[in-house]
């Protein structure tokens, strides 16, 4: 009988131990991040998009760092955004940092899709990095909020 009981309690370890690993493993999936540059006046315009593949998404997570010395966010719009629940959505440019946390409760969001329209004032030109946060993440419409980002791509750009 106790090895009936020793079996039993090692096999529900088990068990626990594979759905935990299942639950909390971060999936490498195939989607990205990319940003697109686009020069407003005396703005740059700079538009952060989703490209989830084939798999659908319902939640988004980025942080965006981008150099104080050489740019500072304007403004902020989320009007063609994928996304219709705004968690966060703040910028602090003394820290030269954004953050979007957003969703949809639809299924059907699949494929490339703006998240938000960033619009900088350019402090000072020369090279600059923008780079996606070690947190950015894109959620799967899987019930599970499988994260699916595969690359988050940073960009490097030169203003003249």
């Amino acid at each position: 009988m106790k090895n009936i009981i020793t079996s039993f309690l090692i096999f529900c370890l088990i068990i626990a131990s594979i759905i935990y690993s299942i639950s909390t493993a971060k999936a490498s999936g195939n989607g990205a991040f990319y940003m697109q540059f686009h020069d407003v006046g005396n703005l740059l315009e700079v538009t952060v998009m989703a490209d989830s593949g084939k798999q659908t998404i319902n939640a988004v997570g980025i942080g965006l760092n981008f150099p104080t010395d050489k740019l500072s966010i304007e403004s902020v719009d989320t009007g063609s955004s994928t996304c219709e629940l705004f968690i966060e959505n703040n910028y602090d440019n003394d820290k030269g940092e954004y953050k979007i946390s957003c969703g949809t409760p639809r299924r059907d969001v699949v494929g490339e899709n703006q998240i938000v329209k960033l619009y900088f004032k350019v402090k000072d030109t020369g090279e600059m990095n923008m780079n996606f946060s070690d947190d950015t993440m894109m959620l799967a419409a899987d019930g599970y909020g499988t994260n699916i980002l595969g690359q988050a791509i940073n960009s490097q750009l030169i203003i003249n």
